[in-house]
């Protein structure tokens, strides 16, 4: 079986260099146990993806991993898109395009912001779609909680349950499925994308990805502790969304 992850952080922007060697370590450890074939470094557009890239593709250099290179970049809508490339070099160029967590909690979605009519549009111009991402199962799991579930509003556990499985009509038409851990640090990688077709050579993994694949949901390791993970993400989410916020403030600052 191949094993992609095709949203993944290596979560390094701003951090000493004694903090990025620890970090980086960290993820090799978590990325060889999880064995996985395929990682797709997609740090945001405003977290330096370049810089984030070249180290995670350094800290596997050893493995048998092979790191994508890609961005999640945010639209002027505060969508967040996934762009995959062939090689840094190409970060501008032509790459796949992938709708990541359509029903996000979060402000990110896009089935949440766009219009039943935009978001087909915005599948019609896609290459995948997200249909499972990691950040969702410990949330999921807490809301589980019999003590929890009435305290917990029926929008937000539906978005909830949407994030870990799309439901069909999110998923559009003729699509690849995308199933990602969107880790933000080493041990979040829970649940990543296989498929039992094969790169035949002398097939590219990029061209491999351009069939489209439907991936299914295969885990590769357990759930990490759900408090302390949920404080330290939770802090990160939020961290990001000041970023998005400056970020956006900056893109309609620079159109006037």
């Amino acid at each position: 079986m191949l094993k992609f992850d095709l949203h993944y952080h290596a979560n390094i922007f701003r951090l000493s260099p004694d903090k990025i060697r620890t970090r980086m370590e960290q993820h090799k450890q978590s990325i060889q146990k999880s064995e996985i074939d395929f990682i797709a470094s997609t740090e945001h557009a405003y977290k330096d993806p370049l810089t984030a890239y070249l180290y995670l593709k350094e800290a596997v250099n050893d493995l048998e991993t092979a790191v994508i290179p890609g961005i999640e970049a945010l639209t002027k809508e505060g969508i967040d898109i996934i762009f995959l490339y062939t090689d840094e070099e190409s970060l501008r160029l032509a790459g796949l395009m992938i709708v990541p967590h359509p029903r996000t909690p979060g402000h990110t979605g896009a089935a949440n912001k766009l219009s039943e009519k935009d978001y087909q549009t915005l599948l019609s111009q896609a290459d995948y779609v997200e249909i499972h991402n990691g950040a969702s199962v410990l949330l999921r799991q807490l809301f589980q909680k019999k003590y929890l579930r009435p305290l917990v509003p029926s929008v937000l556990r539906k978005k909830v349950e949407d994030t870990f499985e799309l439901p069909e009509k999110y998923r559009g038409v003729n699509l690849g499925w995308a199933v990602s851990s969107d880790a933000h640090y080493p041990k979040d990688q829970v649940y990543v994308g296989g498929t039992h077709f094969d790169i035949t050579a002398p097939e590219t993994y990029f061209e491999f990805l351009k069939r489209r694949i439907r991936f299914e949901p295969h885990q590769v390791s357990s759930s990490p502790s759900m408090i302390p993970t949920l404080l330290k993400n939770g802090l990160c989410v939020f961290l990001e969304a000041l970023l998005k916020k400056h970020y956006k403030l900056f893109l309609q600052s620079s159109k006037l």
